[in-house]
Formats: structure tokens, C-alpha cells, sequence
């Protein structure tokens, strides 16, 4: 990807958000594990409709539209102004939907409240541009600037919320276990902490549950020769996601948020 500024990187801020939910039920780890496959979904399905676009380099030049008076590249503009309108509209005050240019963000209808961010988008945008977008797509440009613009700004924005509920996760696992989570807070232990937090077996079951999501959409898209080239997704691609990125990704977002739990 063209030098492009990126997002605007806040860690661990707090500013005027919604009141973290803590109710039982919205926290039951049952509850939140649903939630999480259906995130799957979206996630899985938004990327073979990047794939059956070209690469199209143009629009991620950082100074393409500079003589129209657009700083920053096309896929940056889409993003703030779909931001910017949702944030109108109260999307971002939940604690999983954050945005990848906060800074840009105007004031919502509705009175916010305050509550703790835990925002790794910056290193999500990096991820997606630098990693899996160019084993996704074809090589080279065929025209479709603005469709590829949008569909590259819904996967970001369907594999950051993925990652940012990982907090509900977070919460859900200090509630049932305190005792022990406490002892690590307190010691400001991140060590300790992904050691509770990790659960080899389940992870290893939502890598293979993402791959064969995959294969079976990638049967039901291929079928004639011209949908399969349109529709270029590879299931193991998938899988690598979620295995390098989405879930230690996830894991570092419940780290920070518990490191902060007891503040």
C-alpha cells in the first residue's frame, strides 16, 4: 500500500463513551461466543467481495486527489466519511465498534458517557493493507476504484469489531474468576494475564470453524469458472487471519482492558 497516513492511533484512552454493559446476561460467555460466530460470518463473506475486484493501487495513493482539495488517499476518505456520519448516529459509543480516525469524528446527537477505550485499529489497518489484501486480490487495476474503496472499508470495519468485543470476553472471564484475575492485575502482570486468557483447544476450534465457513462459501460462489476467478477467496487465507492476527489481536484488547480493570 502507497504511503497513506493510516488511522489515527489512540491506545487505552478514555473519553466520553458508553457505559461499559456489565449485566449477567449480555456478559455470559455463551452469549458473547454467539455473538463472536456471527461476527465470523461477516467477516468471511465481506472478503470475497473485495476479491472480485483488482488491487487497484490508485486508490490507495496518498496525494491522488490532492488537486480536488482530498487529503489522504480514496480508501481513507470512505472510511472517515462512513465514520463520521455513524458517529452522528451513536455507532461508535458501543465499547467493540471503534473507529480507525477518532480524531475525525464529529459530536453525536445523544449525550455521551465515559468509559475506558481499548483501540487497536492501527495495527488492524496494517495488517489488512500489508498482509492479507495482496494475497487476496489480483494483481493490477481494473477500474472499480470506488466498489474496491467500499468493500476494503467494510472488511476493516467487520474485522475490527471481532476483535474489539474481545473486552466482553475479558469482563465475562474476570467476573467468574476475580480472585485469581485480581492477583495479576494488581501486579500489572500482562504475562500472567494472556496465561488466563489463553485457551489453546478453543482457538484451535475457531481456526478450523473459519476454515470450513471458508471452503464451504468458496463452493457455493465457484460455480462456473468465471464466478470462481471473480470470487478469489482462499479458505486457508482465512484461517491464517484469524491464527496470526484476529485472535492474538483480540487477546492483547482483553489484556489492556483487564490492566485497567480495577482503576
Amino acid at each position: 500500500m502507497s504511503s497513506a497516513a493510516g488511522p489515527d492511533k489512540e491506545y487505552g484512552n478514555t473519553v466520553n463513551r458508553e457505559t461499559f454493559r456489565t449485566s449477567l446476561d449480555f456478559l455470559n460467555l455463551e452469549s458473547i461466543s454467539r455473538s463472536l460466530i456471527c461476527q465470523e460470518d461477516s467477516t468471511i463473506y465481506c472478503l470475497p467481495e473485495r476479491a472480485q475486484y483488482g488491487y487497484n493501487a490508485f486508490i490507495y495513493e496518498a496525494d491522488a486527489f490532492a488537486e480536488d482539495g482530498l487529503e489522504g488517499s480514496l480508501v481513507e476518505h470512505v472510511v472517515k466519511e462512513s465514520e463520521m456520519f455513524h458517529a452522528k448516529l451513536g455507532r461508535f459509543e458501543s465499547a467493540s465498534e471503534r473507529p480507525f480516525f477518532p480524531k475525525e469524528l464529529p459530536d453525536m446527537f445523544l449525550p455521551p458517557n465515559q468509559c475506558v477505550i481499548i483501540d487497536v485499529n492501527h495495527k488492524m489497518w496494517d495488517v489488512y493493507f500489508q498482509n492479507l489484501l495482496p494475497n487476496l486480490v489480483k494483481e493490477g487495476s481494473d477500474g472499480f476504484y470506488a466498489s474496491s474503496a467500499v468493500r476494503d472499508a467494510n472488511c476493516l470495519l467487520a474485522i475490527s469489531k471481532r476483535v474489539h468485543t474481545g473486552r466482553f470476553f475479558a469482563e465475562s472471564k474476570f467476573t467468574a474468576n476475580t480472585k485469581e484475575y485480581t492477583a495479576a492485575i494488581k501486579a500489572q502482570d500482562k504475562e500472567a494475564l494472556m496465561n488466563l486468557l489463553s485457551y489453546p483447544k478453543v482457538e484451535e476450534n475457531v481456526k478450523e470453524r473459519v476454515l470450513m465457513k471458508a471452503k464451504k462459501l468458496a463452493e457455493e460462489v465457484a460455480v462456473n469458472e468465471e464466478s470462481q476467478a471473480a470470487y478469489k477467496i482462499y479458505p486457508s487465507l482465512v484461517r491464517e487471519l484469524y491464527a496470526r492476527w484476529v485472535i492474538p489481536l483480540t487477546k492483547e484488547v482483553q489484556v489492556e482492558y483487564l490492566l485497567r480493570r480495577l482503576s
